[in-house]
């Protein structure tokens, strides 16, 4: 009997563990996609901006 207790307990740990390890992997890949949207968005006006064959910023004033 105690070592089915003990057992129980490691695996109530384990599953805790576990957890907070998904828990902090979840807000982390939240993190970096908002970041990762962020960078995509700066790419894109400065392609838009530096290109000089078509004015984008007539047709589009929000991108200054």
């Amino acid at each position: 009997m105690e070592e089915s207790i003990k057992t129980i307990r490691r695996r109530k740990k384990n599953i805790r563990l576990a957890t907070d390890v998904n828990r902090r992997h979840a807000d982390m890949m939240k993190s970096e996609s908002g970041a990762r949207k962020q960078r995509s968005h700066i790419q894109i006006v400065s392609e838009l901006v530096d290109n000089k064959n078509i004015d984008y910023k007539k047709h589009m004033p929000w991108l200054s």
